[in-house]
């Protein structure tokens, strides 16, 4: 048990790294089935399970923060309990991933009970609203997938636009094309509140049901957010939440600095997406991009507010405006190799705009660390 995390953890990336290039070295080529998807997800799950039942051991409770007491699993699943959690048909096959004690306080009506509620809660105005989420994304998917699609960046046309016209097709191609990732994720959702699963309790304030505690993003906040922290937080929350939980702060009991510590688990995670090298410069380049975006918060930030911590406008809105467009244009160019499957392709778009993110990230991040 003291080990066994550490086991199952090792054991589970490499299958997976083993399935990512048995995908691209048969199946892919052969437009067979697409399965890493939800090995992918099954990763997710077999990792959790591990950690939180190594938390469970009887010296390690009194350790836990509220949040790692509170997933944590202090008896062996049972096999059925075990397997039913892991393939839960909602969710197998795109996610989002979820926790196995949540998986168990559902199917035991524990989770509506602790609210007062004898059966599972239903809400017509929740599902609609995901279903008008669902058309959306399909019609700005159409929309980027014919007006703008990516196969253009890597045709002459795109090199020989100006210098701020390639700039803004970057921003509006990548912006439509996570719509893809979108759509598929609303259906999931739509199908996770159809069945209950994403219940979460009622809202002290208006009184509503939630229908957040599974969710894969929050496509507001990634289009919309002020800093780089809200955006990629935001975005596939199941995955970050894995990162955070089972890697992050894990590594940080190493007494491994928050720099290494975060740098480690963006490269976990290039190396959960597959072996693709445009994963890990992508991946590299949000590290960077985080880091920028914590200095920021921690030294810029701060000039904006007042004594009480309230915005001096109108400086502040303009702080925060300034913040989403730098934010946005950094994270659609950072992920540019990522989207284009092309290590190549990637670093040629990088290149027509002279290295501009690269460059000024880096210069930004040294220069505020010196401040610091």
């Amino acid at each position: 048990r003291p080990v066994q995390h550490k086991v199952v953890f090792g054991f589970s990336m490499f299958y997976l790294l083993f399935c990512h290039v048995l995908r691209e070295q048969t199946y892919w080529r052969e437009r067979a089935y697409e399965f890493t998807s939800a090995q992918m997800l099954l990763t997710l799950k077999l990792t959790a399970v591990a950690f939180n039942y190594r938390d469970g051991a009887p010296e390690n409770l009194k350790k836990l923060n509220k949040e790692s007491r509170a997933l944590c699993i202090e008896t062996f699943p049972p096999p059925l309990a075990y397997f039913s959690h892991m393939f839960y048909f909602n969710g197998f096959l795109c996610g989002p991933s979820y926790e196995y004690n949540h998986f168990m306080s559902y199917c035991d009506m524990s989770l509506f009970k602790a609210h007062g509620f004898r059966t599972i809660p239903f809400s017509l105005s929740a599902l609609l609203q995901k279903l008008g989420w669902i058309f959306v994304a399909a019609i700005l998917m159409g929309v980027g997938f014919n007006v703008f699609p990516l196969s253009f960046l890597r045709t002459d046309a795109f090199f020989e636009c100006s210098f701020l016209s390639r700039l803004l097709i970057v921003w509006v191609s990548g912006w439509l094309y996570r719509y893809k990732y979108f759509f598929v994720w609303f259906l999931a959702e739509g199908a996770m509140l159809v069945a209950g699963f994403s219940f979460n309790g009622v809202d002290e304030t208006s009184k509503q049901i939630r229908w957040d505690g599974v969710i894969a993003s929050r496509v507001w906040k990634v289009d919309w957010g002020m800093n780089m922290h809200i955006m990629v937080d935001s975005w596939n929350i199941s995955v970050n939440t894995w990162l955070r939980r089972y890697v992050y702060e894990r590594v940080q009991t190493h007494r491994v600095s928050s720099g290494r510590a975060l740098v480690i688990t963006w490269m976990i995670s290039a190396f959960w997406h597959g072996y693709f090298p445009g994963y890990y410069i992508t991946f590299l380049m949000a590290a960077l991009l985080t880091m920028g975006g914590r200095l920021s918060r921690r030294i810029v930030r701060p000039y904006f507010l007042d004594e009480k911590g309230n915005g001096i406008q109108p400086y502040k809105a303009i702080y925060d405006v300034v913040g989403w467009m730098t934010a946005s244009l950094c994270l659609h160019y950072a992920v540019l190799p990522f989207l284009l499957m092309d290590l190549t392709g990637g670093v040629l778009v990088w290149k027509s705009l002279y290295f501009s993110g690269n460059i000024l990230s880096l210069v930004w991040v040294v220069c505020l660390s010196k401040v610091q």
